[in-house]
């Protein structure tokens, strides 16, 4: 069937196409009417015999119909091939067509190569000039830092102030220019050059703008930077080895991979910095800024007494022999974090969070853990002189008998239902022995 109607619609395309089909087409349409008129009109009357729907005709020749029958056959065979020759010029057609279209496609996929291996070149080409540019500086640099050394005494600490200025204008232009293996280099013949010691230096980053700089990789081991800004700076994969970093910003500092070797960052400003996979030991974080900054890993022998460490997000993180005296740790999230011989005295730990971890062999005294939810904390050999543990405002301190128990030293701390406790935690689970949790079940009287 859908082969028919098919044929039937290249019928009509071809007969709106070709004037000789459109002849043959009325012809036949004429035929057909007369046929309709002669049998549903006249009937089968004599004198229309010649047509053979009637009677034979009475001499005996051919009639209309005998001749209509003779050729229907060519004529159908004739639209047959007109139909099969318009299908294969169609077909011709499409095939012209598609293979126009994949020379096409060839052709612009070729040209994208192409543009794309131009666009390699000239990138390789910027890459090798601006290479050759940095290495025509950085010589130019050795050269000129060598004159001052040699013609200007630049390593002697009393040599003229503007001479300074020039080092060091030199040294900061170049550092901005420079990739990181030559930077590397630069801080290392200045080092050698003992123009940077931590002590005297006679080039001084004190107050400079490095803010968004570039500085991945660099070794600043021994070098003074204090209170430079490295707002936003690049320096993943840094050595900060007994490096001064007084007052220094790093606020959103790139520090991935940065490693901290006593390291003095006493006052600096840390703020919103992801320090999860930064090494840090025995370094000076004192009075330091660590808001809203992110601290994962294993630090240890590290000061951070009276640090701001508000919003932190600190995770799965150890802390050994560490000093957090004093320390605001309000709204952190703590979340499998272990203090093991660290000082926490006088430290506040308002609205913080807590899942798991603990504080062992730990100073805790004068701490306040008051309103926290402190389940699964181990306390085990701490000191809780005087800490607090009561309820605040509405947030009530949950924290069990048991765990208090396990403190080394719980002189004067003041339990959850507000009463201070004397005496050894151990008699807390016999002055106890029915109640499972430290916390005071809410009044339930009218």
């Amino acid at each position: 069937m859908q082969f028919l109607r098919q044929i039937l619609l290249e019928l009509l395309v071809l007969f709106k196409k070709n004037k000789y089909l459109v002849f043959l087409k009325d012809l036949l349409v004429i035929i057909i009417l007369i046929i309709l008129y002669q049998r549903f009109v006249l009937g089968y009357t004599e004198w229309v015999a010649w047509t053979g729907f009637g009677e034979t005709s009475p001499d005996g020749n051919k009639t209309f119909w005998d001749w209509l029958d003779l050729l229907i056959i060519p004529f159908v065979l004739s639209i047959g091939a007109l139909i099969f020759n318009k299908i294969q010029k169609e077909n011709e057609q499409n095939f012209a067509k598609q293979r126009y279209a994949d020379e096409q496609s060839l052709i612009q996929t070729r040209f994208v190569k192409e543009q794309e291996l131009i666009g390699q070149r000239q990138e390789n080409e910027m890459l090798l000039n601006l290479d050759i540019q940095r290495g025509t500086s950085f010589q130019a640099f050795i050269d000129r830092m060598s004159d001052l050394v040699l013609k200007n005494d630049l390593q002697d600490t009393s040599c003229k102030g503007e001479i300074k200025s020039i080092a060091r204008s030199l040294t900061i232009t170049n550092m901005f220019t420079l990739d990181e293996v030559r930077n590397n280099l630069l801080l290392k013949f200045l080092r050698e050059l003992k123009l940077l010691d931590i002590q005297n230096p006679i080039i001084v980053f004190d107050k400079y703008d490095l803010r968004k700089m570039a500085l991945k990789s660099v070794d600043f081991t021994g070098i003074s930077l204090k209170n430079v800004n490295l707002e936003e700076a690049d320096l993943a994969d840094c050595i900060f080895d007994q490096t001064c970093l007084r007052g220094a910003d790093l606020t959103r500092a790139k520090l991935y991979g940065a490693k901290f070797l006593k390291a003095d960052l006493q006052n600096a400003q840390i703020h919103q910095t992801n320090l999860a996979t930064t090494t840090i030991k025995n370094c000076n974080f004192s009075n330091a800024g660590l808001i809203m900054a992110t601290l994962v890993g294993y630090i240890t022998e590290t000061n951070f007494a009276k640090a701001k460490m508000r919003d932190m997000n600190i995770e799965l993180t150890t802390f050994e022999e560490c000093d957090f005296s004093e320390v605001d740790f309000t709204s952190s999230d703590f979340m499998g974090v272990n203090f093991t011989n660290c000082d926490v005295s006088n430290a506040k730990f308002r609205h913080a969070k807590f899942r798991g971890g603990s504080f062992h062999e730990s100073n805790l005294s004068n701490t306040d853990f008051s309103g926290l939810d402190l389940s699964g904390v181990s306390f085990l050999n701490s000191d809780l002189s005087n800490a607090r543990f009561e309820n605040y405002l509405d947030f009530r301190t949950i924290v069990t008998y048991k765990q208090l128990a396990q403190a080394k030293h719980l002189e004067g701390a003041t339990l959850p239902d507000g009463t201070i406790f004397h005496g050894n935690p151990q008699d807390l689970l016999e002055m106890y022995p029915s109640q499972t949790t430290a916390t005071p079940e809410p009044d339930q009287s009218p």
